[in-house]
């Protein structure tokens, strides 16, 4: 089973313990075309054409395909406050592979910032060294 990670559940980041403990889990980057990201402390991806994301295309052995997907569809509040697709995403050679991803299920276009440069993974680090940096500026 395959799934695109835009957010917390890239590698390295908050929820990317729900797939890297089944053997065999891997990764690798990718670009999702027509989506933009938004939000500030967790991203909401929307379809937008002519958009380009970062992430990651997650790959868990077919074992673990019910349970992953359980516990994806848990985190991500399906179909409530994500909603699972297929959808297509690029990897670093120019393949195209078509995996599940979570769009946002809220349909107000107004309601979440944008994310700059849909990289939510570049915008979560910043996040991370502007709160350090302030931390060691104190006191």
């Amino acid at each position: 089973m395959q799934f695109i990670a835009y957010g917390t559940l890239r590698p390295g980041h908050g929820n990317s313990a729900l797939w890297t403990g089944y053997e065999g889990a891997s990764s690798q980057p990718v670009t999702i075309p027509n989506v933009a990201l938004l939000g500030r402390s967790i991203p909401f991806a929307r379809v937008e054409h002519g958009a380009v994301s970062i992430g990651d295309l997650i790959t868990v052995p077919p074992e673990y395909d019910f349970d992953c997907l359980r516990r994806l569809d848990n985190l991500e509040n399906h179909p409530y406050m994500y909603v699972r697709v297929p959808w297509p995403c690029v990897t670093a050679d120019g393949t195209t592979v078509v995996a599940w991803m979570y769009l946002d299920a809220e349909l107000d276009p107004w309601a979440r910032d944008p994310v700059p440069n849909n990289d939510w993974g570049a915008q979560a680090l910043a996040r991370r060294l502007e709160v350090s940096h302030a931390r060691s500026h104190t006191g």
